[in-house]
């Protein structure tokens, strides 16, 4: 009789899967803007959004559509009532930013508000006017898109419909944003609300088999 022993190596099969992730919408409505502007920053920050100036005095302020520009006579923010404002009326001509991303996004969109020119005079005057800007969307060094909206001025009876702008692209890293009030615009820049970022997917790997690490398995079997 012989005693005969079988080694056999367990399988383990490793695939990678794809973890999706949903659209992140950047609430700028936790913050009190309520009786002045406050520094974008912090806020923004904790989206894994950094902020840097590129050019002029370029800052990202959240104000509040009740207690911005005579608001809420001259514009309107939705759903909330905060929105991100860029540059300065009493400051540079011109101004740029950039916002960069922690993390690469598969897709982004903003919307800008509604701008009326109010009820006018005697009441707010005779109208305003609102700033150029333009968006540039980067991949790294490469650009995925672009937007851009020139000078508006609003008489009053008179509005500028808020507009909704998309943006997708492989590993999205970061948006520039520049802003012109052309020296006499009421506003240094654009006017934007409903941040939302969707960042790329991160993959899984997976043990497909029930096997965890190398297993051996010892078979004995007899034989006269």
């Amino acid at each position: 009789m012989k005693n005969k022993t079988l080694l056999i190596a367990g399988l383990v099969i490793f695939a990678t899967a794809v973890k999706s992730t949903a659209q992140i919408y950047v609430n700028i409505d936790i913050v009190d803007a309520s009786t002045a502007p406050v520094n974008a920053i912090p806020c923004l920050d904790s989206y894994g959004i950094t902020f840097s100036v590129l050019n002029g005095d370029g800052g990202l302020s959240i104000l509040n559509d009740n207690a911005s520009y005579d608001s809420p006579q001259y514009l309107y923010a939705s759903p909330g009532d905060n929105f991100i404002a860029e540059g300065s009326a009493n400051g540079s001509t011109s101004s740029s930013v950039l916002l960069t991303f922690a993390k690469p996004l598969s897709s982004l969109s903003f919307s800008t508000v509604e701008l009326t020119g109010g009820p006018g005079y005697p009441y707010y005057g005779n109208g305003n006017s609102w700033g150029a800007w333009s968006v540039e969307v980067f991949s790294g060094a490469n650009e995925v898109g672009s937007a851009s909206r020139g000078t508006e001025v609003c008489y009053p009876g008179n509005s500028v419909p808020a507009q909704t702008y998309s943006f997708s692209g492989a590993n999205i890293t970061s948006m520039e944003i520049d802003g012109n009030n052309e020296g006499w615009a009421g506003t240094g820049g654009i006017l934007m609300d409903d941040l939302n970022i969707t960042p790329v997917p991160e993959p899984t790997t997976l043990a497909l088999a029930g096997l965890s690490g190398l297993s051996l398995f010892l078979f004995r079997r007899q034989r006269k």
